[in-house]
């Protein structure tokens, strides 16, 4: 019995480590990181090897709204991807958006995975967004 209690306590503060890690990464402005980057930041400052018990932490505080994760990215600040998708769908069409900042919006946004992939119908579009993101 005290050996349960001494594994749930250890679990808990693992996992609150990772708390801490993940509002220490938005206080330096890292609002969106890859599943595997964020790994590494899991075994070295919160001692989390078990890649299960990593998976397991990522859909519980997923499930609580902490976090945001969509297939191999992670949203550390869920307010920063609405304020996101606010300010692209409050920005006119993709073909008349002459400033570079709605077009860095769009370019974060295919990044993170959050735009589909382009095919052959949206590929001008893309390369627009590349275009107009890097001038």
């Amino acid at each position: 019995m005290f050996e349960l209690i001494s594994y749930f306590v250890w679990l808990f503060f693992r996992w609150f480590n990772f708390e801490k890690v993940v509002e220490a990464l938005v206080a330096d402005n890292i609002y969106h990181m890859n599943v595997e980057q964020l790994q590494t930041y899991a075994k070295e400052v919160c001692f989390i090897d078990n890649e299960d018990q990593f998976h397991a932490m990522l859909n519980f505080y997923h499930n609580l709204g902490m976090i945001v994760k969509h297939r191999t990215t992670v949203i550390l600040k869920a307010q920063w991807l609405i304020e996101l998708f606010k300010m692209l769908i409050t920005i006119p069409p993709f073909d008349k958006a002459v400033q570079k900042r709605h077009a860095y919006l769009a370019y974060l946004l295919y990044e993170a995975l959050v735009l589909p992939k382009p095919t052959l119908g949206t590929m001008g579009l893309h390369i627009f967004l590349l275009r107009t993101a890097f001038k």
